[in-house]
């Protein structure tokens, strides 16, 4: 079957990549792209960060001179990395199967390496993490990520579109929420892809939401079926427990009681969002370390990483299971 080729980028590694249905390579040129793009990282924090833009006129009598307006520089909106590496998928005629698999992948990718990835030619917005494995605390060998990717990519085949489709957005909120500067905002962007999370795995049933009962302790009388969602307030500790994340009820209802504070009445640890405290700040990093768990347990790949404890900061293995 013949292959499709998509670029994406920017993976600051030199990794090569086998799996079922395809593989993944850098660019021909990989070392001239990173010595371009590495300069531009800060490095301090690992991130690349928008180039700046200004309004520029020409007088119409003038067209050769170029005058920029006072007060329009500001940094771009949307802007560019240069492709580091190209994905190989057999080239299907079932129209952008091959783009969805791609966004999946480099996802996934993205998602390991704690960085921020596009297809080329997409845009980015906002900074981006480059340095790897700076946005979590995960470290591996070639040999794991690929089982990862293999193992992982097989299974989410299985899914139907809509899952798909799904998680593949999920994992691109995940691999972006670090690109928010402010903790509240971080937080928010997790608490969404933990619901997004909660709904794949609603779906085949992994978690079920309790059946209500009458007051006399009976089941409600049989009517029209349908499926209830599991009660925000439940639906981490319920995820976690089907998904063999560990779960301390205290930090659990912590993580609950910010998110509706937050949502329903825009308070950010009782505060005004902006002027939080530590402990909300290290809550939304706990949430994200919830959801990096989560996401390989729902893929099925239940390894030693998907129990170790997220409340706490340490580097840990991602070993195949």
């Amino acid at each position: 079957m013949p292959e499709r080729e998509i670029r994406f980028g920017f993976l600051a590694s030199d990794w090569s990549f086998e799996f079922g249905g395809g593989s993944i390579e850098p660019v021909a040129d990989f070392a001239d792209q990173w010595a371009a793009v590495e300069p531009a990282m800060n490095p301090e924090d690992g991130f690349v960060y928008p180039p700046t833009v200004e309004t520029v006129r020409f007088p119409p009598d003038r067209p050769d001179l170029r005058e920029i307006v006072e007060g329009t520089r500001r940094t771009t909106l949307l802007w560019r990395l240069p492709a580091s590496h190209v994905i190989r998928l057999p080239s299907r005629k079932v129209r952008d199967v091959e783009r969805e698999d791609a966004w999946f992948i480099i996802n996934l990718l993205a998602y390991l390496f704690g960085v921020r990835l596009k297809l080329d030619p997409w845009w980015f917005d906002g900074r981006v993490a480059v340095r790897l494995q700076r946005t979590h605390n995960i470290h591996f060998s070639r040999e794991a990520a690929q089982d990862f990717i293999s193992r992982s990519y097989a299974t989410w085949r299985c899914w139907p579109k809509r899952d798909r489709t799904l998680f593949a957005t999920l994992l691109h909120s995940h691999c972006r929420a670090p690109s928010y500067e402010w903790d509240w905002e971080r937080f928010g962007a997790e608490y969404t892809v933990l619901d997004s999370l909660a709904l794949v795995a609603e779906r085949p049933k992994l978690i079920v939401a309790p059946t209500k009962t009458t007051t006399t302790g009976t089941p409600p009388k049989k009517g029209k079926k349908k499926r209830r969602r599991v009660a925000h307030g439940e639906r981490l500790r319920t995820l976690a427990k089907a998904m063999g994340v560990k779960r301390p009820p205290a930090r659990v209802r912590r993580i609950v009681k910010l998110r509706n504070a937050l949502l329903h009445e825009g308070l950010w640890d009782g505060q005004l969002p902006g002027s939080g405290t530590s402990r909300a700040m290290q809550l939304a990093d706990d949430l994200r370390r919830i959801n990096h768990r989560l996401i390989p347990a729902l893929l099925g790949y239940r390894n030693q990483y998907v129990r170790t404890a997220w409340w706490t900061i340490g580097t840990r293995g991602f070993d195949p299971p």
